[in-house]
């Protein structure tokens, strides 16, 4: 039986200029606004002979531009959400309030509720993890490049009062 010959493999262990690398490169130059991701796979095949490793190690680059550029949005979303803490729904402590319906809060960092437009307001005693658990799911929020306003219900009716004061 003939040996069906291979492509060449980079030391991260990706395909030098298979499907997935192209298809990787296709969506990180969208994602960058470089150009027409749909122009990669010809240009791949055109022009002088490609050294090995060409495609992946473009893919590589702007892979790694891509998540600086995906960072620095999520840094600035969460930025002006009015998060100031850095909570997780990893670090809550649920043993603290057994109470909490955890399966729930899973639910609700998958983030449905977003795309169904539905608000969030959680209510409840004092100390009871309400702050820790929207800043979480509100962090997630802003992971997923969404934008995102967390506000304490005492803040909000200050600034209602502060407006009728004022007339704004």
């Amino acid at each position: 039986m003939a040996k069906r010959p291979t492509r060449p493999v980079n030391d991260a262990g990706h395909d030098d200029g298979g499907d997935e690398s192209l298809e990787r490169l296709r969506r990180h130059l969208a994602f960058l606004g470089l150009t027409h991701p749909r122009h990669a796979r010809r240009h791949s095949r055109q022009g002088a002979p490609r050294a090995p490793g060409q495609t992946s190690l473009l893919e590589r680059v702007l892979g790694a531009e891509a998540a600086r550029k995906l960072e620095q949005r999520v840094t600035r979303r969460i930025d002006g959400s009015g998060i100031r803490e850095h909570k997780t729904l990893e670090a809550f402590d649920w043993s603290f309030q057994p109470t909490l319906d955890k399966a729930a809060f899973a639910e609700l960092a998958h983030l449905d509720f977003v795309g169904r437009c539905d608000d969030l307001v959680i209510t409840g005693k004092s100390g009871t993890g309400k702050s820790h658990l929207l800043m979480a799911i509100g962090r997630r929020a802003c992971e997923h490049q969404l934008y995102v306003r967390y506000a304490r219900c005492v803040d909000l009716l200050d600034d209602l009062h502060a407006g009728l004061a004022d007339g704004t």
